[in-house]
């Protein structure tokens, strides 16, 4: 079992994940970024899991000890990971691309469900009375349709646990 620093406050699903599969050890880091709080509890620690605020800069990989193996980051990007420092420590960096899933998830399911009352009634509107009924039928034919190849594209492309980066 590896000992995984965690720099910050993460949701206590992420820790309990966490701690099934590492020893868990939390920095608990409020406000800026201290590299030299960072550099003063890593020994002995072969993964580290920072957010964006957490800058890892060439210089503060540079003085990670050899134990570290991974730097991960509880978001989308890497930006604040310096690629080329990591690669040359030999330092695997990994992202959690799901972070932000769940919300691009209802604030599209949400946007969705307030367009689709307003499309059945302009189709409906836009048809001749004697074609109402093969109107409606259509849209929501295609509204099926739709959904189903849009669950089946997310279905397949979910990103499953971190996703390393490689340079």
């Amino acid at each position: 079992m590896f000992d995984l620093l965690i720099t910050r406050e993460v949701p206590e699903a992420v820790l309990a994940q966490a701690g099934r599969k590492y020893r868990v050890r939390r920095l608990g880091l409020l406000g800026a970024f201290a590299p030299e709080i960072l550099l003063a509890n890593v020994a002995g620690v072969a993964a580290i899991l920072g957010t964006p605020a957490d800058r890892f800069d060439a210089g503060l990989i540079a003085k990670l000890p050899g134990s570290v193996r991974v730097i991960a980051t509880f978001s989308v990007g890497t930006d604040h990971i310096d690629l080329e420092a990591a690669a040359a420590r030999n330092i695997t960096v990994c992202n959690t691309p799901e972070v932000l899933s769940v919300a691009y998830q209802l604030i599209l399911g949400i946007s969705v469900g307030v367009i689709m009352p307003t499309s059945l009634v302009a189709t409906q509107n836009a048809a001749e009375r004697r074609d109402v009924g093969v109107a409606t039928g259509m849209l929501l034919f295609l509204r099926s349709m739709g959904g189903a190849f849009g669950s089946t594209l997310v279905g397949a492309s979910w990103p499953a646990g971190c996703r390393c980066m490689s340079i």
